[in-house]
């Protein structure tokens, strides 16, 4: 009979190519067990997954709840217009406005990410920020998800990542420019008074091209060269060259290192475990 775990949460982290699999487990050497699953390029992410049920070490240990992580385009939307939006429903007696709301989230998901097809609009609440994150998920992958777990939450990769470095943001009185390199996606990010005040994501292949669009938001932003900041995360072999690149352009360019940055938690040992993954097992 299949052992059942109901304590613990695995995580499983979807990336555009990549699939891993992670639960804490505080007696192993790095607090974290962190199974990257080779990931076959002839078939779907949704295949990809039902497969490494029948393989995974993590996967086949019964658990029961799940915390599923997609690397998905997001659409950033203040979460007192939204709460607004639900208000003017709740008062209606129209039994339809609930769907009404849902399909006006997908429209608006849709109109901006245009390229989504053949999935599911799901929302993320950022509490902190006063943002609600809108992002999909493939609906045949949601169905693998929803099929072999009891206690399902989804959220997109980047959440715990912005509000781990909304913490950071405080550490000075200088304006910061926050980016976050991962499989082949920049997301370039900044805070004022506790709320976005830029957030989005550039498809880059060089450091060269990472720098432009930096540089481009940067100066949108109209930060100062001389009083604030940018600071990486993510980068690996990219990351001195293109520090040489910006700091031709502003005087501070700090390069996040992990080890340092979590006291040199076990976790940041851990070889192949993304920023990301540190920033959601890592509290502050």
């Amino acid at each position: 009979m299949k052992k059942i775990n109901t304590l613990s949460r695995l995580v499983i982290r979807i990336g555009k190519d990549t699939l891993s699999f992670s639960v804490i487990d505080n007696d192993s050497e790095n607090q974290i067990i962190f199974e990257p699953y080779v990931v076959r390029s002839g078939i779907s992410m949704a295949a990809n997954l039902r497969e490494a049920f029948t393989k995974s070490d993590l996967l086949m240990a019964g658990y029961e709840k799940v915390h599923a992580i997609v690397d998905s385009p997001v659409v950033l939307i203040p979460t007192a217009e939204l709460n607004e939006g639900r208000k003017n429903e709740d008062d209606s007696d129209d039994e339809n406005d609930n769907e009404g709301v849902a399909s006006l989230l997908t429209d608006t998901y849709n109109h901006t990410i245009s390229d989504a097809k053949n999935h599911v609009v799901l929302s993320h609440e950022l509490t902190e920020l006063g943002a609600t994150a809108l992002f999909s998920i493939n609906k045949d992958l949601k169905l693998v998800v929803d099929d072999h777990f009891s206690d399902v939450r989804i959220s997109p990769l980047m959440s715990s990542v912005w509000r781990y470095l909304y913490h950071r943001d405080f550490q000075s009185a200088a304006r910061k420019l926050f980016v976050y390199r991962h499989e082949g996606m920049t997301d370039i990010f900044a805070y004022d008074h506790e709320r976005f005040k830029f957030a989005n994501s550039y498809r880059t292949r060089t450091a060269a091209d990472t720098a432009y669009f930096i540089l481009a938001v940067w100066n949108q932003l109209g930060f100062d060269s001389k009083r604030d900041e940018i600071h990486l995360a993510g980068f690996d072999a990219e990351k001195d060259e293109l520090r040489t690149e910006l700091s031709r352009f502003v005087e501070t360019v700090v390069a996040i290192n992990p080890s340092a940055e979590f006291n040199r938690a076990p976790i940041t040992r851990i070889k192949g475990l993304p920023f990301d993954m540190m920033t959601l097992f890592v509290k502050k």
